[in-house]
């Protein structure tokens, strides 16, 4: 599986979902620790990105301290994908500190490996809910977008930016989408642009949507006769 489709994959796998727009900062790293294959808007932060996407542009060279210590986590985590809490050095820790991380090997469809690591302490400064959905699909090379509860734009990737002008879900006629994603999690229609599947992200006072587009297949104009 490739980095662009860990960013997509991490909203609905049930695993990451929960971290997607967390308060805390969460990697999924490649097993030999020389990429980030998905991190949520304050991992991001925590390393200088500005998004997901660009993190996962970063290549972890062999002297990188967190390259080493997610290595020798997966060599030693439970291949059973148990979770195991760590010290570890960096990841979001105050120089010189050591940060406390819920940390786990993880298996997926395709039989590559990930390892997941969650800081289990809050950074020193909390980056609001709305920056954190905006940020979350910002860079993404797909069309995504992301919404507060009440239907309102708050990110787009560019591929987004491109299919669909509107502001929020009302005012595209999509209110019963939203309502349903809200209900029930996940949902579709099909809008001029093509397809938007919905998923919910979040929990209680800090709950949104994010939307991909699928776009309509270009017409394919036959070959004129010779």
């Amino acid at each position: 599986m490739t980095r662009t489709e860990f960013q997509l994959q991490a909203i609905g796998d049930p695993r990451l979902a929960a971290h997607v727009t967390s308060k805390q900062a969460t990697w999924l790293w490649s097993i030999d620790g020389r990429h980030v294959l998905w991190a949520n808007p304050v991992a991001a932060q925590a390393f200088g990105a500005a998004n997901a996407a660009e993190l996962a542009k970063r290549t972890f060279g062999p002297a990188d301290p967190h390259r080493r210590q997610v290595a020798q986590l997966a060599s030693r985590l439970p291949q059973s994908g148990a979770t195991r809490m760590e010290r570890l050095r960096g990841f979001g820790a105050r120089p010189g500190m050591l940060m406390t991380c819920a940390c786990a090997r993880l298996e997926f469809s395709d039989g590559s490996h990930g390892v997941l690591i969650s800081a289990a302490e809050m950074p020193s400064r909390i980056m609001p809910f709305e920056e954190r959905l905006r940020r979350l699909v910002e860079g993404q090379e797909a069309a995504v977008a992301s919404f507060a509860s009440d239907g309102y734009l708050l990110g787009a990737s560019e591929a987004a930016r491109l299919l669909f002008g509107f502001r929020s879900l009302a005012s595209a006629g999509l209110e019963a989408l939203r309502d349903e994603t809200l209900a029930h999690g996940s949902a579709e229609a099909t809008i001029a642009a093509g397809q938007i599947v919905t998923l919910r992200v979040g929990s209680g006072a800090e709950t949104g949507l994010v939307a991909l587009i699928v776009p309509r297949a270009a017409e394919v104009e036959p070959a004129p006769r010779p």
